[in-house]
């Protein structure tokens, strides 16, 4: 690839590190102007730490039916096995805002803060701004997030921006959990950042308590049969004895994020970080976000639905998947029988019999409370 003018000449080392650093330390400068609360460079050793977790959640039953970066893990830990290309790895975080939308009366369904809005696309619109400045200066620029390609988490880990909590979350100071991961691969030849000191948290155990399931083993393990932000998006029906904890969520669970209290300084609007980032958080929890109305989500037609919801991970795009999570949370909720009575009947008499069972099991349900 042709270089920019003023950029790497390759026959020349000493022009090649000074053209780095200055990559680099224009990177981290137009970093917090484009709203990341944090940006970190990480080398491209394969992370085998990680394969071997990977590999024995499987060996002992934890993965469930999830694949990612399960189906093929040394891969997925070794960077330059997806991208030969690459000689660095630009790692971004996004920092956004626990949900402060209050419970709708028991009426309205529970959504994961992250998924409240479409977090993902403001973490690669802020990505991208940043993969411009790396192409200008002749170099290629490939963006990577939420994708089986890199187990991100890990690449994070190494950029010294934050650690793995126990709640098998990546976690920075102050922000804790309430962060988005996204990477920047390219052939620039970055000088990598040191792992922070903090490889652990301590004798807190508070995810561990917090989880409705008992998920979390302590010991940085995540049982995915039991985790209620994959039984979620699990197709099928919903496991019977896991339909009470999930209450009214039809969306991820934030029980472990909530509880950790390295964000806690975040929820409660401490956040030490720049003006810019300060306000960016405070003025996204402050926006208008719709409520997700059981009766009116159950009430609306295939398209409707899933563009109602189309930032969240749906199986096959089926809306169907998205009802019987709906219906679930119906049961669990506090809307009158009288109210919702006809909605679940509509779908007592459903084609679809996961649908139909859990209409079913949420009329009952409903029913009971109503004695």
């Amino acid at each position: 690839m042709e270089r920019c003018q003023g950029s790497v000449d390759e026959t020349d080392g000493s022009s090649s590190l000074s053209s780095s650093r200055s990559l680099q330390e224009l990177l981290r400068a137009y970093s917090s102007d484009v709203g990341l609360c944090g940006l970190g460079f990480s080398s491209l050793e394969p992370t085998w730490f990680d394969v071997n977790h990977l590999q024995r959640r499987t060996l002992d039953g934890q993965r469930s039916t999830m694949n990612f970066t399960f189906r093929r893990p040394v891969r997925s830990c070794t960077p330059q096995a997806t991208f030969p290309f690459a000689r660095s790895i630009i790692v971004g975080y996004h920092r956004y805002a626990p949900s402060a939308r209050g419970d709708g009366g028991g009426r309205e369904a529970i959504v994961a803060s992250y998924a409240m809005r479409d977090e993902y696309s403001v973490l690669r619109s802020k990505l991208e701004k940043l993969a411009e400045l790396v192409r200008a200066r002749g170099y290629r620029a490939t963006i990577v997030i939420d994708d089986n390609a890199l187990v991100d988490k890990a690449i994070a880990r190494r950029s010294g921006q934050g650690w793995i909590g126990r709640n098998t979350l990546f976690l920075m100071n102050r922000s804790g959990p309430f962060v988005l991961v996204g990477s920047i691969v390219t052939d620039a030849e970055l000088e990598v950042d040191l792992p922070i000191n903090r490889r652990s948290c301590g004798t807190c155990y508070r995810c561990v308590d917090a989880c409705p399931t008992g998920a979390l083993d302590g010991r940085g393990g995540l049982d995915a049969e039991r985790c209620l932000a994959w039984l979620l998006q699990k197709p099928g029906s919903f496991p019977h004895e896991f339909r009470s904890a999930v209450g009214r969520r039809i969306y991820g669970c934030d029980a472990c994020l909530l509880s950790c209290p390295v964000g806690l300084p975040l929820q409660r609007g401490l956040d030490d970080q720049s003006e810019e980032g300060r306000s960016e958080v405070e003025r996204r929890s402050d926006e208008s976000v719709l409520p997700y109305s059981l009766i009116e989500l159950l009430s609306l037609g295939d398209r409707e639905l899933l563009e109602r919801c189309r930032h969240f991970y749906v199986p096959k795009r089926d809306p169907n998947h998205l009802r019987r999570n709906l219906l679930l949370a119906l049961g669990n909720s506090e809307v009158p029988l009288l109210e919702a009575q006809g909605i679940l009947e509509r779908y007592l008499d459903s084609d679809n019999a996961v649908l139909s069972e859990q209409a079913r099991w949420s009329l009952e349900q409903l029913r009971l409370r109503s004695l």
